[in-house]
Protein backbone atom coordinates (compact mmCIF):
# COMPACT_ATOMS: atom_id res chain seq x y z
CA UNK A 1 0.00 0.00 0.00
CA UNK A 2 3.09 2.28 1.07
CA UNK A 3 4.39 1.77 -2.40
CA UNK A 4 1.26 2.67 -3.84
CA UNK A 5 0.80 5.97 -2.46
CA UNK A 6 4.20 6.85 -3.32
CA UNK A 7 3.57 5.97 -7.06
CA UNK A 8 0.43 8.05 -6.79
CA UNK A 9 2.52 10.58 -6.04
CA UNK A 10 5.40 10.33 -8.45
CA UNK A 11 6.01 12.41 -11.53
CA UNK A 12 5.12 8.95 -13.73
CA UNK A 13 1.56 8.81 -12.54
CA UNK A 14 0.89 12.63 -12.77
CA UNK A 15 1.84 12.51 -15.76
CA UNK A 16 0.21 9.37 -16.84
CA UNK A 17 -2.98 10.20 -15.18
CA UNK A 18 -2.68 14.11 -17.09
CA UNK A 19 -2.04 12.21 -20.31
CA UNK A 20 -4.97 10.09 -20.51
CA UNK A 21 -7.68 12.87 -19.13
CA UNK A 22 -6.63 15.21 -21.79
CA UNK A 23 -6.34 12.34 -24.57
CA UNK A 24 -10.02 11.18 -23.13
CA UNK A 25 -11.38 14.61 -22.80
CA UNK A 26 -10.51 15.28 -26.63
CA UNK A 27 -11.45 12.10 -27.95
CA UNK A 28 -14.92 13.04 -26.42
CA UNK A 29 -15.06 16.24 -27.50
CA UNK A 30 -13.49 15.61 -31.39
CA UNK A 31 -15.47 14.86 -34.55
CA UNK A 32 -14.88 11.82 -35.34
CA UNK A 33 -15.78 12.44 -39.21
CA UNK A 34 -15.39 14.71 -41.93
CA UNK A 35 -16.55 18.40 -41.00
CA UNK A 36 -15.70 21.82 -41.58
CA UNK A 37 -15.91 22.64 -37.69
CA UNK A 38 -13.18 24.81 -36.14
CA UNK A 39 -12.02 25.70 -39.63
CA UNK A 40 -11.14 22.27 -40.41
CA UNK A 41 -12.77 22.25 -44.24
CA UNK A 42 -8.94 21.76 -44.99
CA UNK A 43 -9.40 17.98 -43.39
CA UNK A 44 -10.35 16.87 -46.85
CA UNK A 45 -6.96 17.75 -48.58
CA UNK A 46 -5.35 15.27 -45.53
CA UNK A 47 -7.95 13.10 -45.87
CA UNK A 48 -7.14 12.90 -49.73
CA UNK A 49 -3.67 12.81 -48.82
CA UNK A 50 -3.81 9.95 -46.53
CA UNK A 51 -5.14 7.79 -49.89
CA UNK A 52 -3.53 9.35 -52.75
CA UNK A 53 -1.02 11.03 -54.11
CA UNK A 54 -1.35 15.42 -55.24
CA UNK A 55 -0.05 18.32 -54.02
CA UNK A 56 -2.03 19.36 -51.15
CA UNK A 57 -2.23 23.10 -49.70
CA UNK A 58 0.89 24.92 -49.09
CA UNK A 59 3.96 24.36 -47.71
CA UNK A 60 2.58 20.60 -47.82
CA UNK A 61 3.45 19.40 -44.37
CA UNK A 62 5.45 16.51 -45.35
CA UNK A 63 5.70 14.64 -41.91
CA UNK A 64 2.07 15.07 -41.79
CA UNK A 65 1.50 13.61 -44.88
CA UNK A 66 3.76 10.72 -44.29
CA UNK A 67 1.98 10.15 -40.71
CA UNK A 68 -1.86 10.27 -42.57
CA UNK A 69 -0.77 7.77 -45.12
CA UNK A 70 0.41 4.91 -42.54
CA UNK A 71 -2.56 5.91 -40.89
CA UNK A 72 -4.44 4.89 -43.81
CA UNK A 73 -2.79 1.57 -43.56
CA UNK A 74 -4.61 0.50 -40.53
CA UNK A 75 -8.24 -0.03 -42.24
CA UNK A 76 -11.19 0.95 -40.29
CA UNK A 77 -12.46 4.66 -40.49
CA UNK A 78 -9.76 6.83 -41.51
CA UNK A 79 -11.92 10.16 -40.45
CA UNK A 80 -11.68 9.03 -37.24
CA UNK A 81 -8.14 7.38 -37.19
CA UNK A 82 -6.38 10.50 -37.85
CA UNK A 83 -8.47 12.72 -35.24
CA UNK A 84 -7.37 10.17 -32.64
CA UNK A 85 -4.25 9.52 -33.84
CA UNK A 86 -2.90 12.89 -35.31
CA UNK A 87 -4.85 15.62 -32.93
CA UNK A 88 -6.07 14.09 -29.82
CA UNK A 89 -2.94 11.91 -29.18
CA UNK A 90 -0.56 14.42 -29.98
CA UNK A 91 -2.27 17.04 -27.99
CA UNK A 92 -2.32 14.65 -24.72
CA UNK A 93 1.20 14.26 -25.15
CA UNK A 94 1.75 18.09 -25.31
CA UNK A 95 0.42 18.21 -22.21
CA UNK A 96 2.52 15.74 -20.28
CA UNK A 97 5.29 17.76 -21.92
CA UNK A 98 4.19 20.81 -20.47
CA UNK A 99 3.56 19.37 -17.04
CA UNK A 100 7.50 18.69 -16.94
CA UNK A 101 8.73 21.97 -18.92
CA UNK A 102 6.50 23.72 -16.06
CA UNK A 103 7.38 21.05 -13.03
CA UNK A 104 11.10 22.09 -13.92
CA UNK A 105 10.35 26.06 -14.23
CA UNK A 106 8.80 26.35 -10.73
CA UNK A 107 9.34 22.82 -8.49
CA UNK A 108 6.14 22.57 -7.54
CA UNK A 109 3.94 19.41 -8.68
CA UNK A 110 0.95 21.05 -7.64
CA UNK A 111 1.16 23.90 -10.19
CA UNK A 112 2.58 21.97 -13.16
CA UNK A 113 -0.32 20.02 -13.08
CA UNK A 114 -2.57 23.35 -12.84
CA UNK A 115 -0.67 24.67 -15.77
CA UNK A 116 -1.50 21.82 -17.72
CA UNK A 117 -5.23 21.89 -16.77
CA UNK A 118 -5.16 25.34 -18.14
CA UNK A 119 -3.52 23.51 -21.81
CA UNK A 120 -6.25 21.20 -21.59
CA UNK A 121 -8.79 23.67 -21.77
CA UNK A 122 -7.34 26.52 -23.99
CA UNK A 123 -9.81 27.39 -26.66
CA UNK A 124 -7.12 26.75 -29.66
CA UNK A 125 -5.57 24.02 -28.13
CA UNK A 126 -9.32 22.20 -27.68
CA UNK A 127 -10.26 23.14 -31.20
CA UNK A 128 -6.74 21.95 -32.72
CA UNK A 129 -7.14 18.59 -31.02
CA UNK A 130 -10.64 17.92 -31.90
CA UNK A 131 -10.67 18.13 -35.78
CA UNK A 132 -8.33 16.63 -38.39
CA UNK A 133 -5.98 19.62 -38.62
CA UNK A 134 -1.90 19.27 -38.76
CA UNK A 135 -1.32 22.17 -35.69
CA UNK A 136 -1.80 19.27 -33.03
CA UNK A 137 1.06 17.63 -33.99
CA UNK A 138 3.34 20.74 -34.60
CA UNK A 139 1.97 22.00 -31.57
CA UNK A 140 3.77 18.80 -29.97
CA UNK A 141 6.99 19.07 -31.21
CA UNK A 142 6.94 22.74 -30.20
CA UNK A 143 6.29 21.83 -26.25
CA UNK A 144 8.87 19.57 -26.73
CA UNK A 145 11.67 22.35 -27.39
CA UNK A 146 9.97 24.59 -24.72
CA UNK A 147 10.65 21.25 -22.37
CA UNK A 148 14.38 21.41 -23.66
CA UNK A 149 14.79 25.01 -22.94
CA UNK A 150 14.06 24.47 -19.42
CA UNK A 151 17.10 21.90 -19.57
CA UNK A 152 19.39 24.50 -22.64
CA UNK A 153 19.75 20.93 -24.26
CA UNK A 154 20.08 23.15 -27.82
CA UNK A 155 20.31 20.45 -29.82
CA UNK A 156 17.44 18.86 -28.52
CA UNK A 157 15.58 22.59 -29.13
CA UNK A 158 16.75 22.55 -32.74
CA UNK A 159 15.54 19.00 -33.56
CA UNK A 160 12.19 19.17 -32.30
CA UNK A 161 11.53 22.96 -33.87
CA UNK A 162 12.65 21.34 -37.14
CA UNK A 163 10.23 18.43 -36.66
CA UNK A 164 7.27 20.88 -35.83
CA UNK A 165 8.49 23.31 -39.16
CA UNK A 166 8.28 19.84 -41.04
CA UNK A 167 4.52 19.29 -40.05
CA UNK A 168 3.40 23.26 -40.59
CA UNK A 169 5.66 25.98 -41.87
CA UNK A 170 4.70 28.84 -38.73
CA UNK A 171 7.18 26.96 -36.38
CA UNK A 172 10.39 28.28 -39.07
CA UNK A 173 9.12 31.49 -38.42
CA UNK A 174 9.37 30.95 -34.52
CA UNK A 175 12.36 29.53 -34.81
CA UNK A 176 13.99 32.39 -36.58
CA UNK A 177 12.51 34.45 -33.75
CA UNK A 178 13.36 32.36 -30.75
CA UNK A 179 16.77 32.30 -31.86
CA UNK A 180 17.27 36.05 -32.42
CA UNK A 181 15.87 36.62 -28.76
CA UNK A 182 18.23 34.04 -27.52
CA UNK A 183 21.47 35.60 -29.91
CA UNK A 184 23.47 37.31 -27.04
CA UNK A 185 25.86 34.53 -25.42
CA UNK A 186 23.80 31.74 -27.57
CA UNK A 187 24.56 32.51 -31.41
CA UNK A 188 26.80 29.49 -31.23
CA UNK A 189 24.21 27.23 -30.15
CA UNK A 190 21.98 28.11 -32.47
CA UNK A 191 24.51 28.25 -35.38
CA UNK A 192 26.14 25.04 -33.88
CA UNK A 193 23.42 22.79 -34.33
CA UNK A 194 21.43 24.62 -37.37
CA UNK A 195 22.17 21.79 -39.42
CA UNK A 196 20.00 19.87 -37.46
CA UNK A 197 17.12 22.13 -38.50
CA UNK A 198 17.92 21.57 -42.40
CA UNK A 199 17.71 18.33 -42.29
CA UNK A 200 14.38 17.57 -40.20
CA UNK A 201 12.70 20.84 -40.71
CA UNK A 202 13.60 21.91 -44.43
CA UNK A 203 15.10 18.49 -46.24
CA UNK A 204 11.36 16.78 -46.06
CA UNK A 205 9.92 19.52 -48.35
CA UNK A 206 11.48 18.17 -51.21
CA UNK A 207 8.72 16.15 -51.32
CA UNK A 208 6.47 19.06 -51.82
CA UNK A 209 8.56 20.32 -54.89
CA UNK A 210 8.50 16.49 -56.35
CA UNK A 211 4.82 16.03 -55.98
CA UNK A 212 4.59 19.23 -57.60
CA UNK A 213 5.83 17.91 -61.06
CA UNK A 214 5.40 14.29 -60.76
CA UNK A 215 2.14 13.31 -58.77
CA UNK A 216 -0.66 11.29 -60.90
CA UNK A 217 -3.28 13.77 -59.96
CA UNK A 218 -2.61 17.29 -60.75
CA UNK A 219 -4.87 19.46 -59.59
CA UNK A 220 -2.95 22.71 -59.05
CA UNK A 221 0.94 22.85 -60.52
CA UNK A 222 2.03 20.19 -63.07
CA UNK A 223 5.84 21.26 -63.31
CA UNK A 224 8.31 22.04 -61.43
CA UNK A 225 9.45 26.14 -61.75
CA UNK A 226 10.06 28.84 -60.26
CA UNK A 227 6.72 30.19 -61.79
CA UNK A 228 4.94 27.31 -59.99
CA UNK A 229 6.70 28.07 -56.45
CA UNK A 230 5.51 31.45 -56.88
CA UNK A 231 1.95 30.72 -57.78
CA UNK A 232 1.65 27.97 -55.12
CA UNK A 233 3.07 29.55 -51.87
CA UNK A 234 1.84 32.89 -53.26
CA UNK A 235 -1.89 31.90 -51.45
CA UNK A 236 -0.29 32.21 -47.95
CA UNK A 237 1.39 35.78 -48.21
CA UNK A 238 -1.33 37.48 -45.74
CA UNK A 239 0.92 38.12 -42.57
CA UNK A 240 1.25 41.77 -41.52
CA UNK A 241 -1.43 43.11 -44.17
CA UNK A 242 -5.04 43.96 -42.26
CA UNK A 243 -6.17 47.50 -42.48
CA UNK A 244 -5.98 50.01 -39.82
CA UNK A 245 -10.31 49.94 -40.16
CA UNK A 246 -10.07 46.43 -39.63
CA UNK A 247 -7.66 46.40 -36.54
CA UNK A 248 -9.92 47.16 -33.73
CA UNK A 249 -12.31 44.32 -34.33
CA UNK A 250 -9.07 42.05 -34.44
CA UNK A 251 -8.02 43.37 -31.09
CA UNK A 252 -11.56 42.74 -29.52
CA UNK A 253 -11.45 38.86 -31.18
CA UNK A 254 -8.08 38.39 -29.45
CA UNK A 255 -9.27 39.66 -26.70
CA UNK A 256 -12.27 37.20 -26.36
CA UNK A 257 -9.72 34.07 -27.73
CA UNK A 258 -7.21 35.20 -24.58
CA UNK A 259 -9.95 34.84 -22.39
CA UNK A 260 -11.38 31.96 -22.99
CA UNK A 261 -8.22 30.22 -23.65
CA UNK A 262 -6.28 31.39 -19.88
CA UNK A 263 -9.38 32.81 -17.96
CA UNK A 264 -7.80 34.69 -14.58
CA UNK A 265 -4.15 32.93 -15.72
CA UNK A 266 -3.72 35.63 -17.59
CA UNK A 267 -2.50 37.64 -14.45
CA UNK A 268 0.61 35.46 -13.36
CA UNK A 269 1.32 34.66 -17.63
CA UNK A 270 2.31 38.59 -17.26
CA UNK A 271 4.10 38.48 -14.50
CA UNK A 272 5.76 35.70 -15.77
CA UNK A 273 7.29 37.59 -18.83
CA UNK A 274 10.14 39.17 -17.14
CA UNK A 275 12.15 35.98 -15.56
CA UNK A 276 10.68 34.15 -18.72
CA UNK A 277 11.12 37.09 -21.85
CA UNK A 278 12.27 34.85 -23.81
CA UNK A 279 9.51 32.74 -23.95
CA UNK A 280 6.98 35.56 -23.81
CA UNK A 281 8.49 36.74 -26.69
CA UNK A 282 8.21 33.69 -28.29
CA UNK A 283 4.11 34.06 -27.19
CA UNK A 284 3.78 37.11 -28.69
CA UNK A 285 5.12 36.70 -32.11
CA UNK A 286 2.58 33.93 -32.27
CA UNK A 287 -0.25 36.42 -31.36
CA UNK A 288 1.53 39.08 -33.45
CA UNK A 289 0.81 36.85 -36.51
CA UNK A 290 -3.11 36.87 -35.69
CA UNK A 291 -3.49 40.37 -34.55
CA UNK A 292 -2.19 41.65 -37.91
CA UNK A 293 -2.83 38.94 -40.60
CA UNK A 294 -6.06 40.25 -42.54
CA UNK A 295 -7.16 36.29 -42.46
CA UNK A 296 -9.77 35.90 -39.49
CA UNK A 297 -9.42 32.22 -39.43
CA UNK A 298 -5.60 32.32 -38.08
CA UNK A 299 -7.13 32.69 -34.58
CA UNK A 300 -6.21 28.99 -34.98
CA UNK A 301 -2.31 29.63 -35.01
CA UNK A 302 -2.38 31.53 -31.47
CA UNK A 303 -2.03 27.10 -30.22
CA UNK A 304 1.60 27.28 -31.21
CA UNK A 305 1.65 30.24 -28.14
CA UNK A 306 0.03 27.55 -25.68
CA UNK A 307 3.25 26.01 -24.55
CA UNK A 308 5.19 29.22 -24.26
CA UNK A 309 1.97 30.83 -22.28
CA UNK A 310 2.24 27.67 -19.79
CA UNK A 311 5.76 28.32 -18.73
CA UNK A 312 4.98 32.32 -17.95
CA UNK A 313 2.06 31.04 -15.99
CA UNK A 314 3.86 28.53 -13.93
CA UNK A 315 6.84 31.58 -13.61
CA UNK A 316 4.59 34.09 -12.61
CA UNK A 317 2.54 31.85 -10.09
CA UNK A 318 3.34 32.63 -6.21
CA UNK A 319 -0.04 33.08 -4.21
CA UNK A 320 -1.31 30.39 -2.84
CA UNK A 321 -4.92 32.21 -3.39
CA UNK A 322 -4.23 32.99 -6.92
CA UNK A 323 -2.99 29.12 -7.27
CA UNK A 324 -6.31 27.70 -6.13
CA UNK A 325 -8.03 30.46 -8.40
CA UNK A 326 -6.38 29.85 -11.26
CA UNK A 327 -6.76 26.06 -10.97
CA UNK A 328 -10.75 26.79 -10.42
CA UNK A 329 -10.74 28.98 -13.58
CA UNK A 330 -9.30 26.18 -15.30
CA UNK A 331 -11.57 23.14 -14.36
CA UNK A 332 -14.34 25.66 -15.37
CA UNK A 333 -12.87 26.17 -18.80
CA UNK A 334 -12.53 22.78 -19.32
CA UNK A 335 -15.89 21.89 -18.05
CA UNK A 336 -17.59 25.08 -20.02
CA UNK A 337 -15.52 24.73 -22.97
CA UNK A 338 -16.37 20.72 -23.25
CA UNK A 339 -19.73 21.94 -23.90
CA UNK A 340 -19.46 24.80 -25.87
CA UNK A 341 -17.15 23.94 -28.32
CA UNK A 342 -17.55 20.18 -28.40
CA UNK A 343 -16.90 19.66 -31.84
CA UNK A 344 -19.06 16.23 -32.22
CA UNK A 345 -21.95 18.33 -31.25
CA UNK A 346 -21.17 21.59 -33.36
CA UNK A 347 -20.77 19.42 -36.18
CA UNK A 348 -24.18 17.76 -35.69
CA UNK A 349 -25.95 20.86 -35.96
CA UNK A 350 -24.69 22.00 -38.84
CA UNK A 351 -22.72 19.09 -40.83
CA UNK A 352 -22.44 20.77 -44.13
CA UNK A 353 -18.86 19.11 -44.74
CA UNK A 354 -20.30 15.53 -44.86
CA UNK A 355 -23.77 16.72 -47.03
CA UNK A 356 -21.54 18.26 -49.40
CA UNK A 357 -19.54 15.00 -49.31
CA UNK A 358 -22.83 12.88 -49.95
CA UNK A 359 -23.36 15.26 -51.95
CA UNK A 360 -20.56 14.93 -54.19
CA UNK A 361 -20.77 11.05 -53.87
CA UNK A 362 -23.76 11.25 -55.13
CA UNK A 363 -23.31 12.74 -58.39
CA UNK A 364 -23.27 10.14 -61.56
CA UNK A 365 -19.95 8.37 -62.20
CA UNK A 366 -18.18 9.66 -65.32
CA UNK A 367 -19.31 13.63 -64.59
CA UNK A 368 -17.46 16.65 -64.72
CA UNK A 369 -17.73 19.27 -62.20
CA UNK A 370 -17.45 22.78 -62.30
CA UNK A 371 -15.53 24.26 -59.30
CA UNK A 372 -12.60 26.26 -57.83
CA UNK A 373 -9.02 25.85 -58.22
CA UNK A 374 -8.46 25.81 -54.45
CA UNK A 375 -11.04 26.29 -51.46
CA UNK A 376 -12.92 23.42 -49.06
CA UNK A 377 -15.58 22.56 -51.38
CA UNK A 378 -12.60 21.40 -54.15
CA UNK A 379 -10.75 20.19 -51.25
CA UNK A 380 -13.92 17.87 -50.42
CA UNK A 381 -14.22 17.19 -53.66
CA UNK A 382 -10.05 15.57 -53.35
CA UNK A 383 -11.32 13.52 -50.88
CA UNK A 384 -14.02 12.04 -52.32
CA UNK A 385 -12.17 11.19 -55.47
CA UNK A 386 -9.94 9.66 -53.40
CA UNK A 387 -12.67 7.60 -51.90
CA UNK A 388 -13.15 6.19 -55.48
CA UNK A 389 -15.41 8.69 -56.87
CA UNK A 390 -15.41 8.63 -60.34
CA UNK A 391 -15.67 12.58 -61.38
CA UNK A 392 -13.28 15.15 -63.20
CA UNK A 393 -12.91 18.72 -61.81
CA UNK A 394 -13.48 21.53 -64.28
CA UNK A 395 -11.67 24.74 -63.07
CA UNK A 396 -13.06 28.07 -63.65
CA UNK A 397 -11.32 30.16 -65.32
CA UNK A 398 -9.87 32.49 -62.33
CA UNK A 399 -9.93 36.10 -61.56
CA UNK A 400 -7.32 38.58 -60.87
CA UNK A 401 -7.69 42.08 -59.30
CA UNK A 402 -7.16 45.05 -61.24
CA UNK A 403 -7.61 47.70 -58.62
CA UNK A 404 -5.08 50.39 -60.57
CA UNK A 405 -7.11 50.74 -63.74
CA UNK A 406 -10.40 51.87 -62.08
CA UNK A 407 -11.80 47.95 -62.71
CA UNK A 408 -13.10 45.95 -59.71
CA UNK A 409 -12.06 42.64 -61.33
CA UNK A 410 -10.26 41.51 -64.34
CA UNK A 411 -10.04 37.83 -65.73
CA UNK A 412 -6.74 36.31 -66.67
CA UNK A 413 -8.07 35.07 -69.85
CA UNK A 414 -9.13 38.57 -70.92
CA UNK A 415 -5.01 39.77 -70.54
CA UNK A 416 -3.29 39.45 -73.78
CA UNK A 417 -0.43 37.01 -72.88
CA UNK A 418 -1.10 36.59 -69.63
CA UNK A 419 -2.58 33.52 -67.82
CA UNK A 420 -1.86 32.23 -63.86
CA UNK A 421 0.66 29.83 -63.97
CA UNK A 422 -0.97 27.24 -61.62
CA UNK A 423 -4.24 27.66 -64.50
CA UNK A 424 -1.82 27.10 -67.22
CA UNK A 425 -0.59 24.17 -66.01
CA UNK A 426 -3.49 22.54 -64.69
CA UNK A 427 -5.20 23.42 -68.59
CA UNK A 428 -2.58 21.01 -69.92
CA UNK A 429 -2.94 18.63 -67.70
CA UNK A 430 -6.35 18.60 -67.88
CA UNK A 431 -6.56 18.05 -71.92
CA UNK A 432 -3.97 15.57 -71.54
CA UNK A 433 -6.75 13.91 -69.50
CA UNK A 434 -9.31 14.45 -71.82
CA UNK A 435 -11.03 17.68 -70.82
CA UNK A 436 -11.01 19.30 -74.11
CA UNK A 437 -11.46 23.24 -74.15
CA UNK A 438 -9.08 26.51 -72.99
CA UNK A 439 -11.32 27.65 -70.27
CA UNK A 440 -13.88 26.21 -67.97
CA UNK A 441 -16.62 27.08 -70.24
CA UNK A 442 -15.20 25.39 -73.09
CA UNK A 443 -14.29 22.14 -71.59
CA UNK A 444 -18.24 22.44 -69.97
CA UNK A 445 -19.13 22.67 -73.59
CA UNK A 446 -17.43 20.05 -75.31
CA UNK A 447 -18.42 17.87 -72.29
CA UNK A 448 -22.11 18.13 -73.05
CA UNK A 449 -21.34 17.74 -76.53
CA UNK A 450 -19.89 14.48 -75.90
CA UNK A 451 -23.04 13.02 -73.80
CA UNK A 452 -20.98 13.88 -70.62
CA UNK A 453 -23.24 15.34 -67.43
CA UNK A 454 -21.82 18.65 -66.21
CA UNK A 455 -22.54 19.83 -62.58
CA UNK A 456 -21.74 23.04 -61.47
CA UNK A 457 -21.02 23.90 -57.51
CA UNK A 458 -24.01 26.24 -56.11
CA UNK A 459 -21.84 27.91 -53.43
CA UNK A 460 -19.01 29.10 -52.32
CA UNK A 461 -17.76 29.45 -56.11
CA UNK A 462 -16.31 32.17 -57.70
CA UNK A 463 -16.75 32.41 -61.32
CA UNK A 464 -17.70 35.00 -63.88
CA UNK A 465 -19.04 32.87 -66.19
CA UNK A 466 -22.75 31.80 -64.38
CA UNK A 467 -24.67 33.19 -66.92
CA UNK A 468 -22.63 30.94 -70.08
CA UNK A 469 -24.57 27.89 -68.50
CA UNK A 470 -28.32 26.63 -68.77
CA UNK A 471 -28.55 24.73 -65.29
CA UNK A 472 -31.40 23.39 -63.64
CA UNK A 473 -30.91 22.42 -59.84
CA UNK A 474 -29.60 18.71 -59.11
CA UNK A 475 -29.26 18.75 -55.03
CA UNK A 476 -28.70 21.02 -52.57
CA UNK A 477 -24.72 21.67 -53.31
CA UNK A 478 -24.99 21.21 -57.14
CA UNK A 479 -26.73 22.30 -60.23
CA UNK A 480 -26.43 20.24 -63.16
CA UNK A 481 -25.38 22.54 -66.76
CA UNK A 482 -28.44 21.40 -69.41
CA UNK A 483 -26.63 23.45 -71.77
CA UNK A 484 -23.70 26.17 -72.60
CA UNK A 485 -25.32 29.40 -74.28
CA UNK A 486 -23.90 30.59 -77.19
CA UNK A 487 -23.63 33.99 -76.42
Amino acid sequence: MQKLKTFLKSNIAIALGLFLFALGYYFMCACKEYTWVFMSGDSADWLASAKIWFLPQPYGAPIFIMLAKAINLLGGNLAKNMVFYLACLPSAVSVVLVYFATLKVKGSKIIAIICSLVVIGAFPFLAESTVIREHSLAVMFVAAAMLAWTYRKYPLIILFMGLATAVNIIPLYLTAIWAFADLRGHWRDWLKWCWIFLIVGVAPYGLTLYLMGHAPYMWFQTNLSLASINSYLSTTGTVASLSMADFPSRILDFVAVILVSYGIALIPAVRGFKPQWKVGFFAVAVFWVYLLDNDATTWTFTMYAVPAMALLIAAGLKYKKEIIAVGICALILISTNAIFLNAQTINDKNPMGRELYNSTMALPDGSIVITNQGGFVTLNMFYAISQGKDIQLDFATPIISYISSGASAQYVSDIPGYMQPAYKDWLKWANSQGLEGDNSVDIARHAIEDGVSVFRVNTYLVERDEDAYTLRPYNEYFDEVVAVNED
